[in-house]
């Protein structure tokens, strides 16, 4: 059973490398794999796998933390975009 454990932390890394490396597609890839193998967990985890849980869970709430920090980046840009396009038109149209 540790070794479903030891999977999700894997996994859990292998998206902070991801991530790091900009390889969104990559990191989003790993998300149903992911999931599948949580889904497969029972509700209460075995008393020794705990430091694996708590490692896994750090890395994921940072995994968590850069996508949203991408978000309000992206959704900064799309604003700067409309707004730059805003301005073209009133200029084409002067």
């Amino acid at each position: 059973m540790t070794e479903r454990y030891q999977r999700l932390l894997e996994l859990t890394r292998t998206q902070r490398t991801l991530i790091d490396a900009g390889d969104w597609s990559g990191a989003v890839s790993l998300g149903a794999e992911w999931q599948e193998l949580v889904d497969g967990l029972p509700d209460r985890a075995p008393d020794a796998v705990r430091p694996l849980l708590e490692e896994a869970a750090s890395i994921a709430w940072s995994n968590t933390a850069a996508i949203e920090a991408l978000a309000a980046e992206v959704s900064r840009e799309l604003a700067h975009l409309g707004r730059g396009r805003r301005a073209l038109a009133s200029y084409a149209s002067a």
